[in-house]
């Protein structure tokens, strides 16, 4: 190695020493301060609107609704037992209607284009020039009993129909309110629907039978509103195999079942040998069809109060749509005062 080289290496390594060993200086790190986020503002409780009570008074007494009563009546031969019971009974059913304005026609269950088939008229009450009783008439039990009491049906030769249709039977007779049944269906009314009979709708309840819906709809397209309806039945109550074995030629009323089902109606048997309770729950059931009360709005069941004067402690009562129902009516002449919230 020669000697510049020499020195070369040595001062290199000098230099090298001389910065390896010097001091290292820190800069003191301050880290960066987040940008600060604003706070977000806080949440108002919103106001708490109290509800807007309002009040309607009623006397009862004043409100019960006129009720008009259609029973359609099965008059095939082998219904004239059943037709002279219910007309002996008649009593404990319009008994339980005394403080009603009531009426109450017949039409039959034939609407054949036979020598019976009354499609849906009213039938002529007995004794009368009149095609429906009124509270008013006098002798009205003796004459309801002539009338449902079918002299077509004690026959051999020349019959009624025996394809009963009783549900089809009630719609002609409410479609023909404005011609052959004009002034028995009243505006104002509430209509209550009666079936008497040993079988279902066109015997059997086949598939191309009137159904419970389209009586309930022409209810609703001829008086759009205005009318309540309910349907009740003395029939072969569905499963009682004992009542239809007793009744060779009968059928199930399953259809006749299910109007007074859907309708909040009451269904008795026909093979019970007093129809005197029947009837009555029946007229217990029209009863409450006409004590209701309609608010001008739907009350929030949460938010309705009512007060009795005279005051009584034994009413019981349930809120439904716009309508108040009553178990147990007050007594005539009580006032009822309804305070509510509408929903």
């Amino acid at each position: 190695m020669n000697a510049n080289r020499k020195r070369f290496l040595i001062c290199l390594s000098l230099v090298t020493f001389s910065v390896g060993c010097s001091d290292v200086e820190f800069e003191d790190y301050i880290p960066e301060q987040p940008t600060s986020l604003s706070q977000p503002p806080e949440l108002e409780t919103p106001a708490i609107i109290p509800p807007v009570f309002k009040s309607e008074e009623f006397v009862q007494g004043a409100m019960t609704r006129p009720i008009d009563i259609l029973f359609v009546v099965d008059n095939s031969p082998s219904m004239v037992q059943e037709q002279e019971e219910m007309g002996k009974r008649i009593e404990s059913f319009l008994s339980v209607l005394e403080n009603v304005d009531w009426k109450v026609g017949f039409t039959t269950t034939d609407v054949s284009s036979g020598n019976f088939g009354l499609k849906g008229d009213l039938l002529k009450i007995e004794g009368t020039n009149k095609y429906f009783l009124e509270k008013n008439d006098s002798d009205y039990k003796e004459k309801f009993l002539k009338t449902i009491q079918r002299k077509e049906s004690d026959c051999f030769i020349d019959c009624p129909s025996s394809d009963e249709q009783p549900l089809l039977a009630a719609i002609l007779a409410m479609s023909k309110h404005n011609s052959s049944n004009a002034g028995f269906f009243r505006s104002h009314a509430d209509i209550a629907i009666v079936i008497l009979s040993d079988e279902d709708e066109m015997s059997s309840g086949p598939s191309a039978a009137t159904k419970p819906i389209d009586v309930i709809k022409t209810v609703q397209s001829i008086w759009p509103g205005q009318k309540r309806m309910k349907a009740y039945g003395i029939a072969i109550e569905p499963g009682d195999f004992n009542c239809l074995r007793e009744n060779s030629n009968g059928n199930y009323g399953n259809l006749i079942a299910n109007l007074v089902q859907v309708t909040g109606g009451v269904l008795g048997s026909i093979c019970s040998k007093n129809y005197g309770e029947s009837l009555k729950k029946i007229g217990e059931s029209v009863l409450h069809l006409t004590q209701v009360i309609e608010l001008n709005e739907a009350p929030d069941p949460d938010q309705i109060k009512i007060a009795f004067v005279p005051d009584t402690q034994d009413v019981h009562w349930e809120v439904r749509g716009k309508e108040i129902h009553f178990a147990n009516p007050p007594k005539i002449g009580t006032k009822i005062i309804v305070s509510y919230a509408a929903k």
